[in-house]
């Protein structure tokens, strides 16, 4: 069995599946991708690689800056199996840590993760927060939401607002919700990697995504 293709199953299978089978309005105005963490990365960049299936992106809490060494730490601790260095630091912790065994060589999704001599040329191409990438959201709606509490949250911020004030250079709209120790966004967000953040954070994007849909079906 070889290795998994995601990005094509997700792509090419999964969104074609899912317009054949349900109620949708198959165009790019009437669909979005968002992920949570590291999926935010993953949203960000399927928006970047496929504009003529995405009209809106988000992330939510997103590891979307792979330039910062924190973010690329995140990937190797997964892929090394070694989730605790994030998770015991994290006001997450109480949830019980993830086991993401076996562990894999750590240059196994992107390759070498080192910037020494360019080897790290794989990861930089898929950066989502690289300029020649944010350029391809030139007409999509981007959303970004983060917290800044907690180990994990405050470099999703720091990761956030580098892409919002890249967009900002490039022209392109973006929504950066930057909701700090949560109190802006919802009683029980604590500012923190949670659900408690992301449930609201959800309930805010939804609506306005749907209001978005139905103002492109008026058109």
């Amino acid at each position: 069995m070889g290795a998994a293709d995601w990005e094509t199953f997700h792509l090419e299978q999964v969104v074609p599946y899912i317009d054949a089978n349900l109620r949708t309005l198959p165009d790019r105005d009437h669909r979005a991708v968002t992920g949570l963490s590291m999926g935010g990365s993953g949203a960000l960049h399927y928006a970047q690689a496929r504009p003529d299936l995405f009209g809106h992106t988000s992330s939510l809490s997103g590891g979307v800056d792979f330039s910062m060494a924190a973010v690329r730490a995140a990937v190797l601790a997964t892929e090394l199996n070694l989730p605790g260095a994030w998770c015991a630091l994290s006001t997450s912790s109480g949830l019980g840590c993830p086991n993401y065994g076996p562990y894999v060589d750590s240059d196994a999704v992107f390759g070498s993760p080192y910037p020494v001599l360019g080897a790290d040329h794989r990861w930089n191409a898929y950066d989502p927060a690289a300029p020649a990438n944010l350029s391809k959201l030139e007409n999509t709606k981007v959303t970004l939401y983060t917290g800044d509490q907690g180990v994990i949250d405050a470099n999703t911020a720091t990761a956030a607002r580098t892409v919002k004030n890249r967009l900002d250079q490039l022209g392109i709209p973006g929504r950066l919700v930057d909701y700090g120790n949560g109190a802006s966004l919802s009683a029980q967000c604590d500012g923190s990697h949670t659900y408690k953040c992301w449930g609201p954070a959800y309930a805010d994007y939804i609506p306005r995504l749907a209001a978005a849909f139905e103002a492109a079906a008026k058109n």
